[in-house]
């Protein structure tokens, strides 16, 4: 049913089932993830459409990688992958301390256009950017790049800048938002080191995950959103 804004404010306290936003999730394969055009994921969009829903893609191979390792293996993995994850934190954090004591711009482009995004819908801007951004992302720089660089660091170096470059000349302002490549390359470098070390994608999802949450969460208590007593 359709209700006008009058109806939707004197029912809302009733938490109607009907009036429930609707989500469709649909499994996908590695391939299918990295592709914004597939045909069945695009029909799946299309039907959606009729319930004002949003789709979301999701790989289950990848959750099949982890639960055919066993518990040591998988916490020896997660560990390796976050001691590399700190590493290129701190790494990022620094040259964003370097940078901002030459650079006019206090924040990447990248990250204006995030925390508008934040301040617009933040726990869906969570959302995509805790889950969707790294499964989608780790696919596609790592997974999909190792697959056709077989040499270790070539892979590490190439995959590393091509995913810090995307994030910067998407949203350059002036020439001082080149500066940011370095803490975006670093974090991005980090990553594939991780992939091509543990071998697992799991990995590098799972620590790009952690460092999208805690950047988008920081930011959503920074904006105002949550108060924290």
């Amino acid at each position: 049913l359709d209700y006008s804004e009058e109806e939707q404010e004197v029912i809302k306290d009733a938490f109607l089932l009907t009036m429930k936003p609707i989500l469709y999730v649909a499994n996908v394969s590695e391939e299918q993830l990295s592709d914004d055009n597939d045909a069945n994921v695009k029909a799946v969009e299309e039907y959606a459409k009729q319930d004002k829903a949003e789709v979301i893609k999701l790989c289950v191979k990848i959750e099949e990688e982890l639960s055919s390792l066993d518990g040591d293996d998988k916490k020896e993995m997660l560990e390796e992958g976050f001691k590399i994850w700190v590493i290129g934190l701190v790494l990022m954090a620094g040259s964003n301390v370097v940078i901002n004591l030459f650079s006019p711009n206090k924040i990447a482009g990248n990250e204006e256009a995030i925390r508008s995004l934040i301040t617009a819908a933040p726990y869906i801007m969570l959302f995509n950017t805790s889950i969707l951004a790294p499964l989608i992302e780790e696919i596609t720089f790592r997974k999909a790049f190792r697959d056709i660089i077989d040499t270790k660091w070539l892979f590490v170096i190439i995959s590393g800048v091509v995913f810090g470059g995307l994030h910067v000349i998407t949203s350059i302002r002036n020439a001082y938002d080149f500066l940011y490549l370095l803490p975006y390359c670093s974090l991005g470098i980090a990553l594939s080191y991780m992939y091509a070390k543990t071998k697992n994608i799991f990995v590098s999802i799972s620590m790009h995950a952690l460092h999208n949450f805690l950047i988008t969460f920081m930011n959503i208590i920074a904006l105002g959103m949550i108060v924290i007593c």
